[in-house]
């Protein structure tokens, strides 16, 4: 997971570095559950003044990122609840279907290069690698680098940016599909098999159609391993 700065591009500010610092630090402590940050906590850990720190902490809330969960300022990365998990699948399959199809558009048009189709390509036999491996962790990481480089040949920054958010909210509150489940992980390699062939192709309806699906089915298969109640898929 990579978070864009704030100005989207362009020389990070200090509150920008402090922003990628702690994001990092909460997305690599989601496994502990009772973790709390404080501004100066974070201040000393990082060695940054208390301003940047505090703009970045303010950002990661405004964000839904960080919530309060102490009088005395202390922060904790947010969840999402059962109910709320089709909410977010369902907005991740609309945007995802829209970059698949932008994609596949502009390989249509002459707009992608043959290094940039053979990275989608290598992005998704990583997939496979790390699923060969049983490093579901692994599938987690690279499953999302494949989804992203998607966005990122889709060229619409408004639509990145959309996508980046949701992926940092649903990376922050451990939010995951990636189950031990042999039949699952065959289904995503079909998937993402068809996705890079659709978008090398310039199929833009057929590339979107796959990806909503894919999107669909990742839902599913979170209702069924999870606690998450099935009218989260309606």
């Amino acid at each position: 997971m990579s978070p864009r700065s704030a100005a989207g591009q362009g020389v990070e500010s200090q509150a920008d570095i402090a922003y990628r610092a702690i994001y990092g630090l909460v997305l690599r402590s989601r496994a502990n559950n009772d973790a709390v940050w404080f501004e100066r906590q974070l201040g000393d850990q990082l060695g940054m003044g208390r301003t940047p720190v505090r703009e970045a902490l303010k950002r990661l809330q405004n964000e839904g990122l960080l919530g309060p969960v102490s009088a005395h300022g202390g922060l904790a990365a947010a969840t999402i609840s059962a109910a709320e998990v089709g909410n977010v699948y369902r907005v991740r399959a609309v945007l995802e279907a829209l970059a698949a199809e932008l994609a596949a558009t502009r390989c249509a048009e002459g707009e992608l290069t043959r290094s940039q189709l053979t990275e989608l390509r290598r992005r998704a036999d990583a997939i496979k690698d790390r699923a060969a491996k049983r490093d579901l962790a692994g599938v987690s990481e690279v499953n999302h680098q494949f989804h992203e480089y998607i966005g990122v040949l889709s060229a619409n920054p408004f639509l990145q940016d959309s996508l980046d958010r949701l992926w940092s909210r649903i990376a922050i509150s451990a939010l995951s599909n990636i189950v031990d489940d042999d039949a699952w992980v065959a289904e995503i390699h079909l998937h993402h098999d068809e996705l890079v062939r659709l978008i090398t192709e310039g199929d833009a309806v057929g590339a979107a159609a796959i990806a909503r699906r894919h999107i669909e089915r990742a839902c599913e298969v979170y209702v069924a391993h999870h606690d998450a109640t099935p009218s989260a898929i309606v």
